[in-house]
């Protein structure tokens, strides 16, 4: 009895002892990340390695990497450096999977090759999801700025930068003079228009990220000519 109570002490030691190296490790990989909050929501899911399967076209690689696409509207779909984006639009059935705002923006990413597509991960944007569920409100500058996050993350560049050779960004914005927005002097490389219930939203491209600043010191500048030093 005596032994097996030393056991359970062990392993409680030993779990405690790895789940703060996990923490540590964590931090550390996250030190330079920005967390910074806007309207949409935001989650992704990028491999270290591209996915083992070899896809003959785009559309029989969607199939095979998420179903839900057959009940999504395609947005665009972009090429850079080699790399398709593939940027589908939809809405969660299922009120219990998504209490907020249920429309989103699903982008796809796949390698491209002489011998067909590879997946390389994705991105989903629930649009307006966080401030559906909360009494806060937010600019379209800090909303913009947000999203814009998202491709500085530790997690993200490490998995694409060297891949891709570029840094993608995207996010969507209600903001109707989007395409005339500049962040750190780039301009924005491509706007499309997106209806959700009546409302008029736009997704916004970047193809290669330029600026090596953090988010919130990015220099935004709009078609008024106001800018906005973060």
């Amino acid at each position: 009895m005596i032994k097996k109570k030393k056991k359970i002490i062990i392993a409680i030691i030993v779990f405690v002892i790895v789940f703060i190296c996990i923490c540590i490790i964590m931090s550390y990989l996250h030190r330079d990340d920005e967390f910074l909050k806007g309207a949409n929501g935001n989650a992704m899911t990028y491999i270290n390695d591209v996915h083992p399967n070899k896809y003959k076209s785009v559309d029989e690689a969607l199939l095979d990497v998420d179903e839900k696409v057959k009940s999504e509207k395609q947005l665009c779909q972009t090429e850079y450096n080699g790399v398709v984006h593939v940027y589908m639009q939809g809405k969660f059935q299922n009120k219990e999977e998504n209490e907020g705002n249920t429309s989103y923006v699903n982008c796809f990413d796949f390698m491209k090759d002489n011998e067909g597509y590879t997946y390389c991960g994705g991105r989903v944007l629930n649009i307006d999801f966080v401030e559906s569920l909360a009494e806060d409100s937010y600019t379209w500058e800090e909303t913009f700025v947000s999203d814009l996050s998202q491709s500085m993350l530790h997690t993200f560049k490490a998995s694409v930068e060297k891949k891709y050779k570029a840094i993608p960004a995207w996010g969507v914005t209600d903001y109707s003079d989007i395409s005339n927005v500049t962040v750190d002097d780039q301009k924005i490389d491509e706007v499309h228009e997106l209806d959700v219930d009546g409302k008029t939203y736009y997704l916004w491209i970047i193809n290669d990220l330029k600026t090596r600043n953090k988010a919130s010191e990015v220099r935004i500048e709009s078609v008024d000519k106001t800018t906005q030093n973060r």
